[in-house]
């Protein structure tokens, strides 16, 4: 079956978000609609959560979060903040949120279609910087 022009083009972009939808679904990321300041097309995002319990007070975690996101600041260009309890983190590409509860830590972290690829390796390397600042 042949289509014309305009046809094959809406055809191959249905075939390649149902594809995207299919990924995403299997590999367990989150799918969101695009706003008014994005795209018109669904953007796939990979979400990390990491979940670690602790034995801190509160100004400690609190020091060690401040601690973490300057160094973050510095290595890879990212802009940080505290909203209420929450330490909220963005850079072109991913954003994130550190919550701190009296007995855990849990980082969530969104990253946009160029670390996709990259997700395992960036969810490894923070689990093991975030282990070995709660082992001190």
């Amino acid at each position: 079956m042949i289509l014309p022009s305009s046809a094959s083009h809406f055809c191959v972009i249905c075939v390649l978000r149902e594809r995207l939808h299919t990924q995403a679904k299997r590999k367990n990321t989150n799918l969101r609609a695009c706003t008014s300041k994005e795209s018109r097309y669904t953007q796939v995002m990979a979400q990390i959560n990491i979940q670690r319990s602790h034995r801190l007070e509160a100004q400690q975690l609190r020091d060690l979060s401040e601690q973490m996101a300057h160094s973050l600041q510095t290595r890879y260009q990212l802009d940080w903040y505290w909203r209420g309890e929450q330490l909220h983190f963005e850079r072109s590409g991913a954003k994130g949120v550190l919550t701190a509860a009296a007995d855990s830590l849990n980082i969530t972290l969104k990253l946009g279609l160029f670390y996709r690829p990259l997700a395992a390796q960036i969810q490894r390397a923070i689990e093991d910087k975030l282990d070995e600042m709660l082992s001190l």
